[in-house]
């Protein structure tokens, strides 16, 4: 939570599961808008092709909002994806009230 609160963003590097959890955690929180800061994978040798072809797969399917997918920004570029994440415009909508529409 403390993270968080002090952060700008958050760029998740190619990791391990606790790599993943935190990603999926903020992401999240960013859907719920619990914050507002721009939510990134650094996409280094296609390390993120499968999730987020996955991700791409579950919007779809209809199981994630294709509002809620643009919340992760991507790219294999660091610099670009900065770029992106400086761009980025949060989604200031409360979810809490159309959790039932996906």
């Amino acid at each position: 939570a403390m993270m968080a609160k002090e952060a700008d963003g958050f760029i998740a590097l190619p990791g391990r599961l606790g790599t993943f959890e935190e990603l999926l955690e903020m992401w999240t929180w960013a859907m719920l808008a619990l914050h507002s800061n721009p939510v990134a994978v650094l996409n280094l040798g296609g390390f993120y092709d499968t999730l987020l072809k996955f991700v791409d797969e579950a919007v779809s399917a209809g199981l994630v909002r294709p509002s809620d997918r643009a919340l992760l920004l991507a790219d294999d570029d660091p610099g670009a994806l900065l770029d992106a994440m400086q761009a980025y415009v949060p989604n200031v909508r409360p979810k809490w009230l159309d959790m039932g529409k996906v």
